[in-house]
């Protein structure tokens, strides 16, 4: 792992011989991979200052891409897998957790924020403030997704591809389209294929 920045001002702690780029930015932070993570040289964190990331035992993270501003928290839990090239983006304070056993698609992106701002023409304030993202355990997110600002994944839950999450969907339920919206409940997945019937 190559760590790039000021590894006094920040705690690192990344399984030995592992592969991928961590970039500090700031101070303050707080980067834990847990031992038995397996990454790729595609592997990249970039991490400004006062940020906490937290990715638990038996992940596999080859090509995720996660990019932290200031006054971020970002959570993965274990036995959860990243397929193809995906990105957990927090230009803004807030938070990204995601639960035990997840599951996702090459090239999805979770967000909290529209990472640019849009200004009330007559008042000059800003509407569009930047909201976390909370995703259960044991979510099938399919391949190029977004989850946006705001989304909430009940347990259990399968988001199809090319779905655009901005939320909350229940638990157990099988959500499709842009919005994405519930199209069956009462489901559940399994990573291997099932005889059929």
């Amino acid at each position: 792992m190559e760590i790039i920045g000021d590894c006094a001002a920040n705690e690192v702690m990344a399984p030995l011989g592992s592969a991928g780029t961590i970039n500090l930015r700031g101070a303050g932070s707080s980067v834990r991979l847990a031992a038995d993570c397996a990454t790729s040289p595609g592997f990249w964190i970039d991490v400004g200052s006062d940020c906490s990331i937290d990715i638990a035992e038996n992940c596999t993270l080859h090509n995720l891409f996660i990019h932290c501003g200031d006054r971020v928290r970002i959570r993965v839990g274990r036995d959860s897998g990243f397929s193809g090239h995906c990105r957990l983006l927090a230009h803004e304070p807030g938070s990204i957790s995601i639960g035990n056993g997840c599951l996702f698609g090459g090239d999805v992106d979770i967000s909290v924020s529209d990472m640019h701002s849009i200004v009330e023409v007559s008042s000059g304030r800003r509407l569009n403030p930047p909201a976390d993202v909370e995703i259960d355990d044991r979510v099938w997110v399919g391949q190029r997704s977004l989850l946006l600002k705001g989304t909430t994944i009940g347990v259990g839950t399968v988001v199809g591809a090319g779905a655009v999450v901005t939320s909350t969907l229940p638990g157990n339920s099988l959500c499709v389209g842009v919005p994405a919206r519930v199209v069956r409940s009462g489901i559940s997945w399994h990573h291997e294929l099932l005889p059929l019937d």
